[in-house]
């Protein structure tokens, strides 16, 4: 007969066991898969200079219920880096991700306005909470 002891031993062992296994595979959560969204392309356009991610806005505004309650890490293997972050009250952040040429383009005049952007807010939490899309 087991002692008390060795039961509580392979009580904790388990335990610990268990919780390494639901880090694993939280940690490595699935990627986003959003429908009729190239990701290569919305990341590769960087600071929207090329023009593609402001032909790809409706697919993204048709997965908006999709992207709301990302993980940050979540989702920039989405939609990449962010171009420029600010930083809010109480922990917030707001995401932009320009969609067209504009100002912030090497090619363009500094003269020139800033291109579009999509604004995602970052919760406290780092998790999606709101996404601005540009008004056509």
């Amino acid at each position: 007969m087991k002692s008390l002891h060795s039961v509580n031993l392979l009580s904790s062992k388990l335990f610990i066991l268990v919780g390494l296994i639901s880090l694993f595979i939280s940690a490595c959560g699935s990627d986003i898969d959003l429908p009729n969204f190239n990701e290569e392309t919305w990341i590769n356009d960087i600071k929207g200079c090329s023009g593609e991610r402001l032909e790809m806005i409706d697919e993204l505004e048709l997965n908006k219920g999709m992207l709301i309650g990302l993980t940050t890490h979540e989702l920039k293997k989405a939609l990449g880096s962010p171009d420029n972050i600010v930083l809010y009250t109480r922990n917030q952040k707001y995401y932009h991700y320009y969609l067209n040429a504009g100002s912030q383009c090497p090619d363009v005049s500094e003269d020139a306005e800033e291109g579009q952007k999509l604004i995602i807010k970052m919760s406290a939490l780092d998790k999606v909470s709101n996404i601005e899309f540009p008004v056509n």
